[in-house]
């Protein structure tokens, strides 16, 4: 009996996980859309929003976005840019990728 109240939480808790990753990708994907271009400062390259999306969700930790969503949600809330933090972190992650 107890292998089953167990094995239910966990699946409530991995249920839960997968939904707010989902939440996540949906922010970042409905954020990083509105930029045509994106300058990646390490590369000297410019991408497009939808494009760094895709990158950012495939290359990236659920912890990371968490953290890059959160992020955006608080610029959002005081009317801030958000092109320059989304500038900042995608070259926060092409560093880290170099090294």
């Amino acid at each position: 009996m107890e292998d089953f109240f167990h094995s239910r939480f966990l699946y409530k808790d991995r249920e839960y996980f997968e939904g707010r990753n989902v939440f996540n990708h949906n922010i970042l994907r409905h954020e990083l859309q509105k930029h045509e271009k994106i300058i990646i400062p390490a590369h000297q390259e410019q991408i497009s929003g939808s494009e760094l999306a895709d990158w950012l969700i495939h290359n990236s930790s659920p912890q990371y976005i968490d953290k890059l969503v959160l992020m955006i949600q608080k610029a959002r809330k005081h009317h801030s840019d958000t092109k320059a933090i989304i500038e900042m972190a995608v070259s926060a992650l092409t560093i880290d990728s170099l090294t």
